[in-house]
């Protein structure tokens, strides 16, 4: 006997893990001290408080910053979430890790940083590859993303600030190789990518 599945209304998830990540940069950012408890601290990686290579990402200085990291994130995080639960969940999870070690070996002349926006890249990226690669009905538009998205890396590489926002504190070095990272994060999350049963989860 065989269902068919594809008849068969999706019930809608409830997106707690993009949930979680909006609740963790808005009580970071309101957190006395979470920079200097949480932000990348190079200094304090090296005494071995490794949490900061995830935690930095939560760490906001100013509010505008904050906003326009969430004002990408939320809706690019709702529908990653919705198409690709498991590796979205995923993602959220390891990619904080892995751009702060991408900072941690490869670019020791970084000592602070704090921000979203790596990760924001990284969701985005995500949510774009998975679109062009389950043939969506747009794919000029994701590609148009995905365009700007490279661009922006490549921008901020050869002037050496930060396109689209400003840092946080004007002696906090521009660290693109964070954004490069990220949408590598993406790429790996989204290689190879198998239709995912909506009533699954991580």
């Amino acid at each position: 006997m065989t269902t068919d599945t594809a008849s068969t209304p999706r019930r809608r998830l409830l997106p707690w893990a993009s949930g979680i990540a909006v609740a963790l940069a808005l009580g970071a950012f309101f957190w006395p001290g979470a920079a200097a408890d949480f932000g990348y601290d190079r200094p304090a990686l090296l005494r071995g408080e490794w949490w900061r290579l995830a935690t930095a990402h939560w760490v906001h200085l100013k509010l505008g910053s904050l906003l326009w990291n969430l004002a990408v994130l939320i809706p690019a995080s709702l529908w990653a979430e919705q198409i690709a639960p498991r590796r979205l969940r995923l993602l959220l999870l390891l990619a904080p890790w892995g751009i702060g070690a991408a900072l941690f070996f490869l670019d020791p002349q970084v000592q602070v940083y704090t921000g979203l926006s790596a990760v924001v890249i990284a969701v985005l990226g995500f949510l774009t590859l998975t679109q062009l690669r389950t043939h969506t009905p747009d794919p000029w538009f994701w590609r148009s993303v995905l365009a700007l998205l490279v661009l922006k890396i490549i921008v901020e590489f050869a002037a050496g600030r930060p396109t689209f926002a400003q840092t946080a504190l004007a002696h906090l070095p521009v660290t693109p190789l964070a954004d490069l990272a990220g949408l590598l994060c993406a790429t790996i999350a989204a290689r190879r990518r198998k239709p995912e049963l909506k009533g699954s989860g991580l």
